[in-house]
């Protein structure tokens, strides 16, 4: 009797330990309170998880320590996902593996809508996507597992792009990812002209070699002189095209601090003379000149809507 009763417990145990196993292994993102509530809940819905942790209200079950998340109290980093709140609304779901952030987010307006699709790798974005409340797209940004990638902004309420900016992601301030422009930015007008490529380094213009457009075409090509486009100007070169040209009307070096020498040239290309270049760049270089200013507020209202 003894030894059936030993058979029919182990068996009990085993049957106990295959429900809770199949229990553990078959929680999907369905069991999770109020998401049914998000615009996207058929496509997510069947995503299989092993732990839930939440952060309600910006009160989080999560911590991290040395840069890795832990359920409070744990030792062992978190495998799981994370759903923010906001009066019981779900914001955000984040996906852990080994306490980094991996693989498909989610976040949501108040109404369910989705704002951001994104995909993370080790707590770094390498694809984002966001999107107004009316479906529209807003901004995408693709990386290759590291801080640098390509963002890409687009006019409000449409599919044309504003900007492409080559940029480093910067997480230094926490909760937030900025994006600091470092290599060429191509700005767009909304009829898809090109209206300038900004060149950054660490998010500063000096130095560097810059272009603006008029009706699609070069106008100005020139070295920076300022960190900002509101401030820009240009040092050492500058080159002026005729307007809607590939020919151009001026070639200048700057010889000392703001005394220009220029060579002017005709549109059929052919050299004229060699003149004092103050009253051309240095006019410009005050924003008073010709299409100047125009070019540069469009540029910086696109960078800085």
């Amino acid at each position: 009797r003894s030894s059936d009763l030993e058979i029919k417990l182990k068996k009990y145990i085993f049957l106990l330990f295959i429900l809770f196993e199949n229990f553990m292994f078959s929680m999907t993102l369905s069991n999770v309170k109020g998401i049914d509530k998000l615009k996207n809940y058929d496509v997510i819905k069947n995503i299989e998880i092993e732990r839930i942790a939440e952060k309600k209200d910006s009160i989080p079950k999560l911590e991290r320590r040395d840069g890795i998340a832990y359920f409070k109290g744990e030792s062992k980093p978190y495998n799981g996902i994370l759903i923010v709140r906001e009066k019981e609304k779900i914001t955000s779901i984040y996906f852990y593996k080994n306490g980094k952030v991996e693989g498909d987010g989610f976040e949501y307006y108040s109404n369910g809508k989705l704002r951001c699709n994104i995909k993370t790798k080790r707590d770094i974005d390498i694809f984002n996507e966001c999107y107004n409340e009316n479906g529209n797209i807003i901004r995408t940004y693709k990386g290759n597992g590291s801080l640098f990638g390509i963002l890409t902004e687009y006019y409000k309420g449409t599919n044309k792009k504003s900007y492409i900016s080559e940029v480093i992601q910067d997480y230094s301030v926490k909760g937030e990812i900025n994006y600091i422009r470092n290599g060429k930015t191509t700005v767009y007008e909304k009829n898809g002209n090109i209206l300038g490529e900004l060149n950054f380094n660490n998010g500063s213009l000096l130095g560097e070699r810059q272009k603006l457009y008029k009706n699609g075409k070069v106008k100005y090509d020139f070295i920076g002189g300022a960190k900002d486009i509101k401030d820009l100007k240009a040092i050492r070169s500058y080159i002026e095209y005729f307007d809607n040209s590939d020919t151009m009307k001026y070639s200048c070096d700057e010889v000392s601090t703001g005394n220009w020498k220029c060579k002017e040239y005709s549109k059929d290309g052919s050299f004229n003379q060699e003149v004092d270049g103050r009253k051309y760049v240095a006019v410009n270089n005050n924003h008073h000149g010709n299409i100047w200013i125009n070019i540069f507020l469009g540029a910086w209202n696109i960078l800085n809507p």
